[in-house]
C-alpha cells in the first residue's frame, strides 16, 4: 500500500489489534497497525494467556457467552496460524483448577459452581482429598476446588509472533508510533495522527 495511507488503520498491535488486521487483510483491505511499543503492545505481552471465560466471571451473561464461543473457536484459530506461519503458539490444557483455601473462599466457589455448571463447559467439584490427589503439591489448607477440564492456556509471546508474521505475509504495515489524535471530516475519521506524521484512511 502507499506509504502514509491505508483503507483501515488499527490502533494497538496486541492480540486483538493484530487479529483484526489479519482478518481485514484476508478480506482484501489495505491495513496499517499503529503500536506505540512495536513489540505487540503492553497488555498482551504482560498477559497470562488464560483462555478461561469462567475463571473471573461473577454471573452468567453476554460476556461469558462470548468467551465460551471464543474458547471453542481457538483450536481452529491457532491451527490456521500454525499453517500460515509455522509458529506453534502452545495451546495447552488440561484445564483450570480453581481452589478454595478457607471457608469463605469455599462458599464463594460453591456459588460460582452452581451457575457455571450450566454454562456449557464440563466442571467437576473436588473435595480436599480429591484436590490433593490431583495436585499433591497444593497446601493442606485447600478445602475444595473446581476442575474445568476444557479451559486452556496459550503462550502470549508466541501468539503475538504468529500474528505478526501472518500480518506481514498479507502486507499489513506495522508502524512503531504512538497515536496522538485524529483528523476528521464531519463525523468521519480521515487520518490518524502520530508523532511521525499521519496515516490517511
Amino acid at each position: 500500500m502507499p506509504a502514509g495511507r491505508a483503507d483501515i488503520v488499527v490502533i494497538g498491535g496486541g492480540v486483538i489489534g493484530l487479529s483484526l488486521a489479519r482478518r481485514l487483510a484476508q478480506a482484501g483491505s489495505a491495513v496499517a497497525v499503529i503500536d506505540a511499543g512495536g513489540d505487540g503492545g503492553q497488555a498482551s505481552i504482560a498477559a497470562a494467556g488464560m483462555l478461561a471465560p469462567l475463571a473471573e466471571a461473577e454471573r452468567a451473561g453476554p460476556l461469558v457467552d462470548f468467551g465460551l464461543i471464543s474458547l471453542r473457536r481457538y483450536p481452529a484459530f491457532v491451527k490456521e496460524l500454525r499453517e500460515e506461519t509455522g509458529v506453534d503458539v502452545k495451546l495447552s490444557g488440561p484445564g483450570l483448577l480453581r481452589v478454595a483455601a478457607d471457608r469463605a473462599e469455599e462458599e464463594a466457589l460453591a456459588q460460582a459452581f452452581a451457575w457455571q455448571k450450566t454454562a456449557g463447559l464440563p466442571l467437576v467439584w473436588l473435595d480436599a482429598g480429591a484436590v490433593r490427589a490431583l495436585e499433591p503439591a497444593l497446601s493442606d489448607r485447600v478445602r475444595a476446588a473446581v476442575l474445568s477440564p476444557e479451559e486452556k492456556h496459550v503462550e502470549p509471546r508466541a501468539l503475538l509472533s504468529a500474528l505478526t508474521a501472518a500480518c506481514r505475509r498479507r502486507d499489513v504495515r506495522i508502524e512503531t508510533n504512538r497515536a496522538v489524535g485524529f483528523k476528521t471530516r464531519g463525523r468521519r475519521v480521515i487520518a490518524v495522527e502520530t508523532a511521525a506524521g499521519s496515516t490517511a484512511c
